[in-house]
């Protein structure tokens, strides 16, 4: 809970920042989502556990034709498996650069928790990636997503490499939200003290944004 409400703080100031830039300067855009996440964790050596996750996003586009994005997205759930609680969250923030044709380079940070029995471990870590808007219709636009993060620290030198991958397709409604469904995952690849260890999340993601 403590996690949503930081969210929604910078959630609020990316609106209000936005808002007050678009007042002297018509190249900035914000787009807001929220979306369910039933998300699957896999761990080696543990059963899978369901996560309903609910997942919400600011993006906040700057310059003509949306040269610079800046994102922030948090998603957090629960599951209990054979009478075992897992609590998953995670934030992750980015800030793209569109090279070419809405075709974003991003440098981003993502932290997660993961508090499993009452035992709570949190790994972070820098990464990067690409990101790909394209249209497959006059309302009909499409992301394809790919980052990287070479090292995700954990407590106790367990570590991991992580790929994030994100396919979505929206449909815009004239005058109204726009919906989209797509699929999204991470694979945690471990090492050091984590090695032998794979885990992530993956499962399909549905919702609602707007732009603003």
């Amino acid at each position: 809970m403590k996690k949503v409400l930081v969210f929604a703080l910078l959630f609020g100031m990316l609106i209000t920042a936005a808002a007050m830039a678009a007042d002297n300067n018509g190249d900035v855009k914000v787009n807001v989502a929220a979306s369910y996440y039933p998300a699957t964790f896999y761990a080696t050596n543990m059963p899978d556990h369901s996560i309903n996750s609910i997942m919400l996003e600011g993006n906040l586009f700057v310059g003509k034709d949306k040269k610079w994005k800046g994102s922030i997205e948090y998603f957090g759930g629960n599951d209990t498996k054979d009478g075992i609680k897992l609590d998953a969250s995670s934030v992750t923030g980015r800030i793209g650069y569109d090279f070419w044709q809405h075709t974003y380079f991003t440098v981003d940070y993502k932290s997660t928790n993961l508090k499993l029995a009452g035992l709570s471990n949190t790994f972070n870590g820098l990464g990067f990636g690409l990101e790909k808007d394209f249209n497959l219709g006059p309302r009909v636009p499409m992301l394809l997503a790919v980052h990287y993060y070479p090292t995700f620290s954990g407590p106790r030198s367990t570590n991991f490499r992580v790929w994030e991958y994100e396919a979505t397709i929206k449909y815009q409604i004239p005058n109204a939200v726009d919906v989209f469904a797509g699929y999204k995952g991470e694979n945690w690849d471990g090492y050091d003290n984590a090695s032998g260890i794979s885990a992530g999340f993956r499962g399909p993601v549905i919702g609602v944004s707007k732009e603003f």
